[in-house]
């Protein structure tokens, strides 16, 4: 429990002192935003929520999955990746 306080606590620095530089961090390429709807971890759905709303990137919601949504709904991550990588392929070929 002790390590993972340390990890955690460290984790969290880092992420109070991204937000207080309040920088752009504007991603220039096709994204997508994935987050369980049991995910418990920090704010990450409050987060996921905030940044698509402002960003605009597509949130896709795993339902019944945690933090590790790739490991708690396998299936469904692989599926929203491929039809992503799909939609990237196709938006190519029209330019």
């Amino acid at each position: 429990q002790h390590r993972y306080a340390q990890i955690a606590g460290h984790g969290f620095r880092i992420l109070a002192e991204a937000m207080e530089k309040d920088l752009p961090y504007e991603i220039k390429c096709p994204s997508l935003l994935v987050c369980g709807t049991k995910d418990h971890a920090g704010s990450c759905i409050r987060y996921n929520r905030a940044w698509h709303r402002k960003t605009k990137i597509p949130l896709k919601w795993i339902e019944g999955a945690g933090h590790n949504s790739n490991t708690d709904k396998p299936e469904k991550i692989n599926s929203l990746i491929e039809e992503f990588l799909s939609n990237i392929s196709w938006q190519a070929m029209q330019s």
